[in-house]
């Protein structure tokens, strides 16, 4: 595997790390593969077999570039191992930040959030995902996903005393995919777009405030009940 990676301004990126999806257990973190040079270049071997395996998301083999303060890339590789050269472009980030109220308004100490995938629109502009949800479709088709944890960070996030979490490396203009659950609230699934925005029936912002709960109703800052 060899290519390289470029910064929002397009010129070559150096320190990004870079990482493979596949065959990792599911709950286990993703091995740094290897990390881009001054040119912004990099280059991996790895067995034809391991590209072959299930991941545990069932997700094709993708290459993912991170960085600190930044939002990642990742592209779809070849299961012969034939996809030649990739090009990765980290992105400006946009960090999600968000409080976890129980239904009486008090902060959830210790819900546990994870992230379950993230995706990226055709141009990294979320405008025509928002159109299709402000018209209730949401069959919206993304040029990209990425399936499971984020490589890099810690694949759960947990709230402190105050309710506050706190998530970074995602990128502007992306949907990330979370699971939240904790002490005497609802589990629940939703999306999170890294854009500020109005109120969007059915969507919900990069800053956010959660309460109600309780039977998976959910009210914040921005964004109604998913109800």
């Amino acid at each position: 595997m060899r290519g390289r990676v470029l910064g929002p301004d397009g010129k070559p990126f150096a320190g990004a790390k870079l990482y493979l999806n596949h065959s990792q257990p599911k709950e286990k973190g993703f091995a740094e593969r290897a990390t881009s040079g001054a040119d912004g270049r990099f280059e991996f071997t790895i067995a034809k077999s391991e590209l072959g395996k299930a991941n545990a998301h069932n997700a094709p083999p993708q290459v993912m570039a991170a960085a600190k303060g930044h939002g990642c890339d990742w592209a779809t590789v070849s299961a012969d191992g034939k996809t030649g050269e990739l090009t990765l472009r980290l992105v400006k980030d946009v960090p999600i930040s968000g409080r976890i109220l129980d239904p009486d308004g008090k902060p959830v100490v210790g819900a546990k959030i994870k992230v379950t995938g993230l995706s990226a629109p055709k141009g990294d502009d979320l405008g025509g995902y928002l159109e299709a949800v402000r018209k209730d479709n949401f069959q919206y088709t993304f040029a990209k996903d990425w399936a499971g944890p984020l490589p890099g960070r810690s694949t759960v996030l947990t709230t402190g005393a105050d309710g506050r979490f706190r998530l970074a490396g995602l990128g502007r203009e992306r949907v990330v995919h979370l699971h939240v659950a904790g002490p005497a609230i609802a589990s629940t699934r939703l999306e999170v777009m890294t854009r500020p925005t109005k109120n969007v029936k059915g969507a919900k912002v990069s800053t956010f405030q959660t309460e109600n709960l309780v039977g998976n109703r959910w009210t914040d800052l921005y964004m109604t009940s998913a109800k």
